[in-house]
């Protein structure tokens, strides 16, 4: 596969941050507090989906050609794939070495990523790449398109962050925040209420929602709470299925 060198490097900054984050949370004082409901489960699952997002980077020819070890990135892949879920006790043994693993190669791939970035970021220096196909390249959430199904029988919708067309995730309009989401979107007036809690929190604080396990962006304040409203506290609107295809021809043609 190819890429855009300074996507490139975004895409390397947002993964580096994510595997700080998680080596923060593999502590075993933060575990505690990760998720009250099965923490060491949800931490090896987020750790393994940010392994994969690594795995696939390393297809892209211009990762190819830095000609780096790779080791450490495919070294834990035994244990990703049998642990997570058989330690209910945290504070066992069998879950602090495992929490031991998660930091430890969290921490040698965030090394990993930071190696192949300074390469990349002398490269792009010295050749100016210009080949930027207009998406908003940030490692925060700047903008976010909510595309309309085109009936309303369908539930769920795609979501697009920061222009990027092609890279859009679907999500499930019937779920609570993700309707919030649309209707915000759609310029509905939503009065701030406690029932709304939960969706404002998922979005502004929440390292498992989709937004940004799916692409590494940093936390962002997404919402704000303006009473009596609840806003969108970024660029935030919604289009229909026939401008959502001609923005992703568009897109792919430029990155052809």
């Amino acid at each position: 596969m190819k890429k855009n060198i300074s996507d490139l490097i975004i895409l390397l900054k947002n993964l580096k941050h994510e595997g700080v984050t998680i080596a923060i949370a593999a502590h075993e004082e933060i575990s505690l507090h990760y998720n009250a409901d099965q923490p060491l489960y949800r931490l090896c699952k987020r750790y393994s989906r940010w392994n994969s997002k690594i795995e696939k980077l390393l297809d892209y020819k211009e990762i190819e050609k830095q000609e780096i070890n790779t080791d450490p990135i495919y070294q834990d892949r035994s244990f990703l794939l049998t642990s997570g879920g058989f330690y209910g006790d945290i504070q066992s043994e069998k879950s602090k070495n495992l929490l031991e693993k998660i930091r430890t190669g969290a921490n040698k791939k965030s090394d990993f990523l930071e190696t192949i970035k300074v390469r990349l970021e002398r490269i792009d220096k010295n050749t100016g790449d210009e080949n930027s196909v207009g998406k908003e390249l940030s490692v925060n959430v700047k903008e976010i398109v909510c595309v309309i199904p085109k009936s309303q029988e369908i539930k769920n919708f795609k979501i697009v962050i920061n222009k990027d067309y092609l890279g859009y995730i679907t999500v499930r309009g019937n779920k609570n925040c993700w309707n919030l989401l649309m209707k915000l979107a759609n310029k509905e007036r939503i009065l701030s209420d406690s029932k709304y809690k939960s969706s404002y929190d998922y979005f502004n604080y929440n390292g498992d929602n989709r937004i940004y396990i799916h692409y590494g962006y940093e936390l962002t304040n997404i919402l704000r709470i303006e009473k009596p409203f609840i806003l969108p506290n970024i660029k935030l609107s919604a289009i229909g299925e026939i401008a959502f295809k001609k923005r992703s021809k568009k897109q792919k043609d430029l990155e052809e």
